[in-house]
């Protein structure tokens, strides 16, 4: 037999094993591994299959609450002790007196598993922790970071944490602190190198409600809920000169730097509305995020009647993720009949509706029920009906999709079927039929 012909059919022969999938291997070999070791409350492992022969594995153990020092360095060490070790990840998480640690476990040396240990379990124990997470670099030669949630003022938990992490065994490249609701948020790398933004921030506080505040090495992100100003920024450049300030008002977040005169005058007037969640600026374009289709049909009305709007690019995105709504040139106006029919008659039934500027994306949720299939493609169907012409329309019901430009009368040939076994589906007689009802 040929060589080449002997590896294929050595190869094939191991493909058809059922336990050849080397990760998934791994992972059930890492399960029974820890199995019943004291103080181990769930072992989740799973595996990653390359080939069939190769692959790698990565474990989660969980421990009891309130485990001691001395059960936790035994478990790590059992888990180190894995004969695969070297193709397999492992994490662990544990808790005590309601904190919860959770760290990747080193390989070695011992010293550096060690003071891992003791390192997720100092944190956990200090004041005010809520959560611990050390995470392992993508490389061997980088340093872990770490993460710390804290239900207390969130610098002085940098303060606490930040000597735990580096003054033992255990080089930290950054250690991030947020408060629970992620408001605030401070990442240090070494000792002393927030104290430009700490200063900064400290002016902003004494004079403006801040909203929102990002700390980094030389540099301070602050939301302050005031009306636009330059005092501001001018404030805390003035308590820390060198440190990079950049400041937001209430509910608008700026970009790239550059002229935001006209973006601004937009974010204003939405904002006047009442109906803003937030705005996302940048010198040409505004994005804006509301509550539901009917928000921003009222914000964009408005919007058309300030004179900076002309050529920017305006984008509303509702709060449930589902609509997407961007145009240049004539605002929503023209596409309101059928986004508001789309929003009134499939409420709960929509996936995605995309409006870019002549082209509709409309994506229903999934059904196995024929029935509601074909109502929801009635529904699509009658408020397509209501688009200007010309529109270049994608419509996804159920398995089916599908496109078509918007017209007085659509029939069955006009639809430029995505799948050739989709051609003769029913659902795109129920798109006809709603199109037709509406016309």
């Amino acid at each position: 037999m040929p060589l080449l012909t002997a590896i294929l059919v050595v190869a094939a022969g191991l493909t058809g094993c059922g336990d050849i999938n080397h990760g998934d291997q791994l992972a059930r070999d890492f399960r029974a591994w820890m199995k019943g070791v004291e103080g181990v409350a769930a072992v989740d492992a799973g595996g990653q299959n390359v080939l069939p022969w190769a692959g790698t594995g990565s474990g989660t153990v969980t421990l009891d609450p309130d485990v001691d020092a001395a059960r936790v360095h035994a478990v790590v060490d059992r888990a180190n002790d894995f004969p695969s070790r070297h193709e397999l990840s492992v994490r662990v998480v544990h808790e005590a007196d309601g904190a919860t640690g959770a760290f990747d476990v080193p390989r070695g040396p011992q010293e550096t598993v060690d003071a891992t240990v003791e390192a997720s379990l100092a944190v956990v124990g200090l004041d005010h922790v809520v959560s611990f997470d050390l995470t392992a670099a993508d490389r061997v030669d980088r340093p872990p970071s770490a993460l710390v949630v804290t239900d207390g003022d969130v610098l002085d938990v940098v303060d606490a944490v930040s000597p735990v992490l580096r003054d033992g065994g255990l080089a930290v490249g950054t250690v991030a602190v947020e408060d629970e609701d992620a408001a605030i948020t401070a990442r240090t790398s070494e000792a002393g190198d927030l104290d430009g933004p700490r200063a900064a921030l400290a002016a902003v506080a004494a004079s403006y409600p801040v909203l929102e505040a990002d700390l980094d090495p030389g540099a301070l992100v602050v939301r302050v809920d005031a009306a636009r100003t330059p005092d501001v920024a001018a404030a805390a450049e003035a308590a820390a000169p060198g440190t990079v300030v950049t400041v937001h008002f209430g509910t608008v977040t700026t970009g790239a730097p550059g002229d935001y005169g006209r973006a601004l005058a937009l974010a204003d007037a939405a904002q006047a509305t009442g109906l803003v969640v937030a705005i996302e600026a940048e010198p040409d374009a505004v994005q804006i995020e509301v509550a539901d289709v009917a928000a921003a049909l009222e914000v964009d009305a408005v919007l058309r009647g300030v004179p900076e709007v002309r050529g920017m690019r305006v984008g509303y995105t509702t709060t449930d993720g589902v609509s997407d709504l961007t145009t240049t040139r004539t605002g929503l106006a023209p596409y309101a009949a059928a986004l508001t029919a789309l929003d009134d008659e499939l409420s709960g039934r929509l996936e995605e509706v995309r409006l870019h500027d002549r082209s509709l994306d409309v994506r229903t949720v999934p059904t196995d029920a024929p029935v509601e299939a074909r109502a929801d493609a009635h529904a699509v169907g009658r408020a397509g009906a209501l688009l200007p012409d010309g529109v270049d329309v994608s419509v996804f019901v159920g398995p089916v999709g599908f496109a078509v430009t918007s017209r007085p009368a659509v029939r069955r040939a006009d639809l430029d079927v995505y799948a050739a076994q989709d051609a003769d589906d029913p659902l795109l007689d129920g798109f006809v039929e709603g199109w037709s009802s509406a016309a």
